[in-house]
């Protein structure tokens, strides 16, 4: 049970290891971009090449989807980044387990979000855990984890996709020891609890009052969605990549206090961040450079 790209590598993994996988459900496909065409999530995309029997239903809830997942008798489910909250009778269904495959190391990041949250909130690690799957959720007791480093560049993009690899190894690396009682889950120190909130738009918008670190974490954690952005010359700014400098300009926060090849430097409440990958509205994504060298964007002027 899956939907985005990161169930899609443990779905990969699991096919490569020759699992008999009875059913593979995901979220409907639903319509996406100006042309508001349907859009095939990449878990359905693969169960459909390699020919598993695919289930999208808008519910988990009524008689006959529980009625069918107890009819697959399975051993395990195996849940990433699903979607949905599993009803009791389906935590139920599996003769061994229903596990969840979790890009965080639990209890810290519980939520639809632990991924963004943990470059935003400026973490230099995180990891993935695997989890026996309870009503409350992300709450389970915790089989393994496996620690991943946070790279200074990496983007909500990118480490994605690292948790979604490591995610996929060590998911074959305890489904067997489950299946054999070889390891024990342990449960959760609740009090350790964060949480980890599904990103709305408004989450992309910078405040150019808060520091420049600040800001730049920000910029990673929404990147690729829901985007960090601001306004200049009443235009919507898409904001890719950033630096963190270590100058103290005298200008105020949002200001633009210098211009050159390497991009924008742009004040902030406390230092300032360069601007190196940015997409005005109407026009292409392109490096800071070339946008500078397009628009007419002057040294003094706000972003607001």
């Amino acid at each position: 049970m899956g939907t985005p790209e990161f169930a899609r590598v443990s779905l990969a993994a699991l096919v490569e290891a020759v699992y008999p996988i009875v059913g593979v459900f995901t979220q409907p496909d639903k319509p996406a971009g100006r042309g508001r065409h349907l859009h095939v999530c990449p878990t359905a995309e693969l169960a459909r090449e390699k020919k598993i029997p695919l289930f999208q239903p808008a519910s988990l809830k009524n008689d006959e989807t529980l009625s069918l997942i107890e009819s697959m008798k399975p051993d395990f489910i195996v849940v990433a980044a699903y979607g949905k909250i599993l009803p009791e009778k389906v935590l139920k269904a599996p003769r061994i387990d229903c596990i969840n495959v979790h890009a965080s190391l639990l209890p810290k990041y519980r939520g639809a979000a632990p991924i963004n949250w943990a470059l935003i909130n400026g973490e230099e690690e995180t990891g993935v855990s695997i989890m026996k799957l309870v009503r409350k959720p992300d709450a389970g007791p915790v089989y393994c984890e496996a620690r991943v480093k946070i790279g200074e560049n990496d983007t909500a993009g990118s480490l994605t996709s690292s948790l979604a690899k490591e995610g996929a190894r060590l998911l074959i690396e305890t489904i067997p020891k489950i299946a054999a009682a070889q390891i024990t889950s342990q449960p959760q120190d609740d009090s350790q609890a964060t949480m980890a909130p599904s990103l709305k738009k408004e989450d992309g918008r910078i405040d150019w009052k808060n520091k420049a670190l600040v800001i730049h974490n920000r910029i990673r954690g929404v990147n690729p969605w829901p985007g960090a952005y601001t306004f200049v010359d009443n235009k919507l700014l898409k904001i890719y990549h950033s630096r963190v400098l270590t100058e103290r300009p005298a200008s105020t926060a949002g200001e633009i206090y210098f211009l050159n090849e390497k991009g924008i430097h742009v004040a902030c409440g406390d230092g300032a961040i360069l601007l190196t990958e940015v997409q005005i509205e109407g026009k292409k994504r392109m490096s800071a450079a070339e946008f500078v060298r397009g628009y007419r964007l002057e040294v003094g002027k706000n972003f607001s």
